[in-house]
């Protein structure tokens, strides 16, 4: 979730320059799941639980919200079109992770 907003930038009324759509441009906050036999061994038994678990605590894994989050912080993306395209609020991973427990 966004603590610190510093630095958080939310799209304006536009300008010549983005031709009055209040963007520039386009990025992907992505999600990547390198796996190996440990993981693929949690997914084949259904396991997902404990597949999410071992991707993040083991593997260091972040969603892709998480990755929208940091790119939000940096002025890169606007919120509010981050929740939009992502189709999940920024505070997703808290309540799946509470979800799972």
């Amino acid at each position: 979730m966004l603590d610190d907003q510093e630095g958080v930038c939310v799209r304006g009324e536009g300008c010549e320059q983005c031709r009055k759509r209040g963007q520039i441009g386009q990025t992907v906050a992505a999600e990547i799941i390198a796996t190996d036999q440990e993981m693929l061994g949690y997914l084949r038994a259904g396991n997902m639980p404990r597949a999410h678990e071992y991707w993040i605590k083991e593997k260091g894994g972040r969603s892709y919200v998480d990755h929208a989050v940091d790119l939000i912080k940096t002025g890169l993306v606007d919120p509010y079109v981050a929740e939009e395209r992502l189709g999940v609020p920024l505070n997703f991973n808290q309540v799946f992770v509470a979800g799972g427990r």
